[in-house]
């Protein structure tokens, strides 16, 4: 009679859709007073640096949470943030302040001494992500005014000005030979230029179209992963050709990161339902491996980013809407024994 009970109820919870399983966190602080909107690892795995809408960007010890150092009275959310390649250099985005003021979006950082090296401007509207190339010689900037922005971080000079043509610019992202940069829009798109020409190599459209916007995964190569509206595709970044495709839950996800080994990675963002997965766990030949619920009962409190820790751990960072900041670990990655 047990039995069958058991068996009564599995069959129940699987036409009524049972929740997924809640993260098993490491570590969780209360980062931001509101939302928590990004959080990047350092390249050497040591620290955990978060941003968000309280203007600040704070710095934590990624083993164990503890508050290191921060900046405060930013000019307005911090969007988003970057690690040089060696680690000495953190930049970061402010979205543009109520009172219209443009002078300065983009932040320049001596890391971890959080000491000013420059601001930049060039959006007039606002930047909505940056990425450094591969061989750290260049920042890229995308923002919601349709333009793609490259400076040289020898002199911190523009030296790309590139506007799409189509619509709102999300994430940046490198070629592996650093000789190229693209940006992937609002409606799907995707484009990559060369950086001295600024001409266009190409211009894709993955089965991703949908204002709501995604995000890009990438890892120095030339093959990333995109997703929007329960849609994952798989890109060759060098050619635009789409390399294949798989459903998600996950109705706009906001950011992606790979894991350390290279073969996993995961996305992050809004589910259609409460009863539907916040993060996603998928390998590179675009198998979902694990899908969690960040929290019990099933509230929707979604995540902005993720970040996968670098060096010999199998951790990963996450920034919640409710100003969260917690460390959790990935069952797919084996640890390294050096």
């Amino acid at each position: 009679m047990g039995r069958l009970l058991v068996i009564f109820v599995c069959f129940v919870c699987c036409c009524l859709g049972a929740a997924y399983s809640v993260i098993q966190r490491k570590w969780t602080v209360q980062g931001h007073i509101g939302d928590a909107q990004v959080v990047k690892y350092s390249p050497n795995g040591r620290y955990l640096v978060s941003g968000g809408t309280d203007n600040a960007i704070r710095i934590w010890n990624a083993d164990n949470g503890r508050f290191i150092s921060q900046i405060t009275n930013l000019s307005d959310v911090v969007g988003d943030l970057a690690f040089s390649p060696d680690g000495t250099i953190l930049a970061s985005i402010s979205h543009i302040p109520e009172n219209g003021a443009l002078e300065h979006q983009i932040f320049i950082w001596n890391f971890p001494a959080l000491t000013p090296i420059t601001q930049l401007s060039g959006h007039d509207m606002n930047p909505q992500g940056i990425a450094f190339s591969p061989n750290g010689q260049f920042l890229a900037s995308a923002g919601s005014d349709n333009r793609l922005l490259v400076w040289s971080t020898a002199t911190w000079s523009q030296i790309a000005w590139i506007v799409p043509g189509a619509t709102n610019q999300n994430r940046p992202f490198f070629s592996s030979d650093s000789t190229k940069v693209g940006s992937v829009d609002f409606s799907g798109d995707v484009s990559l230029y060369n950086i001295f020409s600024q001409t266009l190599v190409y211009n894709a459209a993955p089965p991703i179209s949908s204002f709501l916007g995604g995000s890009v995964v990438s890892r120095n190569t030339d093959i990333g992963f995109f997703h929007s509206f329960h849609v994952l595709a798989r890109m060759n970044l060098a050619t635009g050709s789409l390399m294949g495709q798989a459903a998600s839950e996950i109705m706009q996800s906001y950011a992606g990161s790979y894991a350390k080994d290279g073969r996993s990675f995961l996305i992050v963002g809004l589910p259609f339902t409460s009863d539907k997965p916040e993060i996603e766990i998928w390998n590179t030949s675009m198998s979902r491996l694990s899908a969690y619920d960040t929290q019990a009962g099933g509230a929707i409190r979604f995540p902005f980013y993720v970040d996968c820790r670098p060096g010999r751990s199998n951790q990963y960072a996450v920034a919640m809407r409710n100003g969260e900041v917690f460390v959790a670990e990935n069952p797919h990655v084996k640890l390294m024994v050096r």
